[in-house]
């Protein structure tokens, strides 16, 4: 195997021709590098330019006309070609052909990297643009010293500069893999990069990564980093947790394809490293193509609050990045990492006040929280207040202010559905529901209030979704936007209605006897008037 088809393929697709875009000088030539590629960055790299062959125009023939010179040109072999002969094998290549990216390798491996060779010019970016200015016309190969985000070396292009077209603008073609977040936004259906969800919900996550160029390539790291906050409990625990579909159709990819760690060594949640290599040989992919990777995890009692924040999930796409760094010869094979990509969610909590006529605290009611619209009487309550039936109730744990949405993690022995209100919070809640809140008990003395209390958070979020909107969240009490993630649950005294005996039955023998005498008084009137008469 000789030296070339060991190499590690180009990071970066080589171009004959890069894109040009010509400018007038007084004098002199130049390549302007300049990156357009939002994934990468070139800021402080080396860019060097070598010249393979002389370049001039004829404007006979309107084209331009390669030669070799000894002293200006590196004197490379390609093939057993050389010289004029090599310059005519180029020119019957296609520009995009596996044989021109080949030369260009070979260039490299053989008359650049390591071999003590000097430059005709070089440039250190500054921001996403470098430009090499150059004292000849030529065929020049340009390289980067460390590629956009790792230390890579890696072929950018190959540009010809002639007297009508003293400089060349370029953009290389990084093809370094791009990763896009997401989060199942369940109000609204779609994958977004914010979400909100209730303590306990399963919550949904996807991945979108791209497939590399990986020509010429023996072996490819491709590794994508999932990272969770505390408030997320991941469900990622072997590789049948994870469903990864090519182009997001068909079916989902073997897992004889790719692999799942929990807890690497690195200190994420759980890393996924796919064979890339192994699926594009079984046919599964190719290059461009993109891998829609979906997992989940459950939103649990240690999430933040709205009023405390939010929760995290931040993943990120390690891949191989120096296609000169094998492995082979003591030389240690390098990657590059993408740029974290960050999703948020949210979860909300409210207080509720049990209180009388005159907002004066009341102890002693009990309360459900039930995710529709219910008949209490379904409930078959015992004697304790406590219901029997559960069905569409919410249940929850008692903390140390107020009651928490329950979760998976919670033991049955735990988990209560009756809430005894006072001053409470009810802690993790999902703007996306509508919360009936029944009293069951009301304290002595007063009334149970006869219909729920509904209410609903209405929360948006800025772009990027790390904040709220502007005036959001709002709250709405029974169909009324309120001020304030506060409830105040009203009773009313109850009327003493009379008994049999007591003060009851004094009422009647009084009201009796009273009636007793008017009718004898009013007898007697009667009678002595008719005798008047």
């Amino acid at each position: 195997m000789n030296r070339t088809k060991r190499m590690v393929s180009l990071v970066l697709i080589m171009a004959v021709f890069a894109s040009m875009a010509v400018t007038a000088m007084a004098a002199g030539y130049s390549i302007v590098v300049k990156n357009t590629n939002e994934a990468v960055k070139i800021d402080g790299k080396t860019f060097y330019a070598y010249k393979i062959f002389e370049a001039s125009y004829n404007s006979n023939t309107s084209s331009i006309v390669y030669s070799y010179d000894a002293e200006t040109c590196l004197n490379v072999v390609y093939n057993e070609k050389s010289g004029n002969e090599l310059i005519e094998w180029l020119n019957g290549v296609d520009s995009n052909s596996d044989d021109v990216r080949a030369f260009a390798d070979h260039v490299y491996t053989e008359y650049i990297k390591d071999e003590e060779v000097t430059a005709k010019g070089t440039a250190t970016a500054s921001g996403e643009t470098a430009t090499i200015d150059l004292n000849e016309a030529g065929y020049y190969l340009v390289y980067c010293e460390g590629s956009a985000v790792d230390d890579g070396d890696t072929i950018t292009a190959a540009v010809s500069l002639t007297s009508t077209t003293p400089s060349v603008e370029i953009s290389p073609k990084f093809d370094a893999p791009t990763i896009e977040k997401y989060i199942k936004h369940n109000e609204k259906d779609l994958w977004e990069n914010v979400g909100d969800n209730q303590i306990g919900d399963i919550v949904e996550f996807k991945i979108i990564s791209t497939v590399p160029d990986t020509y010429n390539y023996d072996s490819y790291t491709y590794i994508i980093h999932d990272e969770m906050d505390q408030g997320l409990t991941s469900k990622v625990n072997a590789d049948s947790d994870v469903v990864i579909k090519v182009n997001d159709s068909g079916d989902s990819l073997a897992d004889s394809l790719y692999e799942v760690k929990v807890n690497p060594a690195d200190g994420c949640t759980f890393e996924i490293k796919v064979d890339i290599l192994a699926a594009i040989e079984a046919g599964k992919m190719k290059k461009g193509d993109k891998l829609h990777v979906y997992y989940k995890a459950e939103l649990n009692s240690g999430a933040w609050i709205y009023s405390e924040g939010k929760q995290h999930n931040i993943a990120k796409l390690e891949y191989s990045n120096n296609p000169y760094a094998t492995g082979e010869g003591g030389t240690t094979a390098t990657t590059g990492e993408t740029a974290e990509h960050v999703v948020y969610d949210w979860t909300y909590n409210i207080a509720v006040n049990k209180v009388d006529d005159k907002n004066n605290a009341l102890e002693g009611a009990k309360f459900v929280l039930a995710e529709k619209e219910i008949d209490i009487s379904d409930l078959e309550i015992n004697a304790e207040g406590v219901p029997t039936k559960t069905e569409n109730l919410i249940g929850l744990v008692k903390i140390t202010d107020g009651y928490c949405m329950a979760t998976s993690a919670d033991n049955t022995d735990n988990v209560t559905y009756v809430i005894d209100a006072g001053s409470i919070m009810l802690r993790g809640l999902d703007d996306s529901e509508t919360y009936y809140l029944y009293e069951i008990k009301a304290p002595d003395g007063y009334n149970m209030a006869t219909k729920p209390v509904t209410f609903k958070i209405d929360a948006e979020y800025n772009e990027s979704g790390s904040e709220t909107a502007d005036n959001y969240p709002k709250f709405i009490v029974d169909e009324t936007p309120v001020n304030e993630f506060k409830i105040n649950i009203v009773n009313q005294a109850g009327t003493q209605l009379p008994t049999t005996g007591g003060m009851g039955t004094t009422i009647f023998y009084i009201m009796g006897t009273i009636l007793v005498i008017g009718s004898a008084v009013l007898l007697v009137t009667r009678r002595r008037m008719k005798t008047e008469e």
